[in-house]
């Protein structure tokens, strides 16, 4: 999975430094700039990890800045419930399970 500015932004980068190294030739100049492309290639790769570990996280929860429980993952938009709404829907789980699976025929899936 290579999609994303990110990793665009970076491999043109990578590309650059590469021209500019064999443009430079040798000398102090040259290490320098070999040194400093080692060190963008190591954070482009500690990037692209985080970004990958991002995608397979299938749905974490953060306290936003209001103080209510933010569930991400579930969709593009994180699901945001305050606790007495979140403790509401948690004493009512098993009614709302019952009416998912009394209409589950009814239901559409989004992947």
């Amino acid at each position: 999975m290579r999609s994303g500015l990110v990793y665009g932004l970076f491999d043109n980068l990578e590309l650059n430094m590469d021209a500019n190294v064999q443009a430079m030739g040798n000398g102090s100049d040259t290490a320098e700039l070999i040194r400093q492309l080692a060190e963008m290639r190591a954070e482009n790769d500690k990037l692209k990890a985080k970004a990958l570990a991002r995608s397979q996280a299938r749905v974490n929860c953060k306290v936003s800045e209001k103080g209510a429980l933010s569930i991400y993952g579930l969709g593009r938009f994180p699901v945001t419930l305050y606790l007495s709404q979140f403790e509401a829907l948690n004493a009512t789980w098993p009614v709302v399970q019952e009416f998912v699976e009394d209409h589950r025929a009814e239901f559409t899936t989004k992947d």
